[in-house]
């Protein structure tokens, strides 16, 4: 998209998304298909995405179906009953780079059993204090270490052909009131601390896609922070999947539309 510029919605490029496969993530022929949407399909993909992904038919586009993680497969919304698994803290204590990987591959198949298409997981904030509400689910106070068994994790889910989503990014390091709390954090710190372990993640392993943290990381909610999202995931680090928000953690969607 090209700021300023009117979106080109409704064309007739004769585009499935079927024909896009093994394509390289900056081939213009995305940028082809894209122009097929029209307003109301892009508003409906766009705002409509909670556990799920709608259907596009005439774009070859199939719905799919994510759940959440990350000790296994669970929704809150829907019945499951699935493997319970080690939790990530158990994971860690391990620093068995095999083990996450085949914990990650048993996951991806069972999800592929219940036709899930996402995985909300791994979670990879870090233990910054031992009253964090969701030390349970982060894998350590060690970004090298949660990013490593994070990166053989999801290569295990991804190698089914099941996606995960990285969570929360980022510097998320409370449970009480996240929504409105604001991580001031240098750009060192950052960096060096409570992103490295996400980035050794997506070097490694491409997750498909990056779950947002409800928090703000120096003034700016997580959801609207183009420097987390643009500059540094995609611009630095090679992204090239999808970012979502958290659930109902999109404080302003024109601003994170924008961001």
């Amino acid at each position: 998209p090209v700021t300023g510029a009117q979106t080109t919605t409704g064309a007739d490029n004769g585009i499935k998304l079927a024909d896009l496969r093994g394509l390289a993530y900056d081939d213009p022929k995305w940028e082809l298909f894209l122009d097929q949407f029209t307003y109301d399909e892009l508003n409906m993909l766009f705002s409509d995405g909670g556990w799920h992904s709608n259907a596009i038919d005439r774009l070859g586009i199939p719905s799919s179906r994510m759940l959440d993680g990350p000790a296994g497969i669970n929704s809150m919304y829907v019945p499951v009953s699935a493997a319970a698994y080690p939790t990530e803290m158990m994971v860690a204590s391990t620093w068995n780079d095999d083990l996450a990987y085949r914990l990650g591959s048993y996951i991806g198949a069972e999800a592929v059993a219940y036709d899930v298409q996402v995985w909300y997981a791994p979670a990879m904030n870090l233990h910054r204090t031992a009253q964090g509400g969701r030390n349970f689910e982060y894998y350590s106070e060690d970004p090298f270490l949660a990013g490593t068994l994070a990166a053989n994790y999801i290569n295990g889910v991804q190698s089914k052909g099941v996606g995960t989503s990285i969570k929360h990014f980022a510097c998320n390091s409370t449970e009480d009131f996240r929504y409105k709390a604001d991580s001031i954090v240098d750009e060192r710190a950052l960096r060096e601390i409570y992103l490295r372990g996400f980035e050794i993640a997506v070097r490694h392993a491409q997750p498909w896609t990056i779950m947002m943290a409800y928090n703000k990381v120096n003034g700016k909610y997580c959801t609207e922070n183009s420097h987390l999202m643009e500059d540094i995931l995609r611009g630095e680090w090679g992204f090239e999947g999808l970012t979502v928000s958290d659930w109902m953690a999109t404080a302003d969607r024109v601003r994170a539309l924008k961001a």
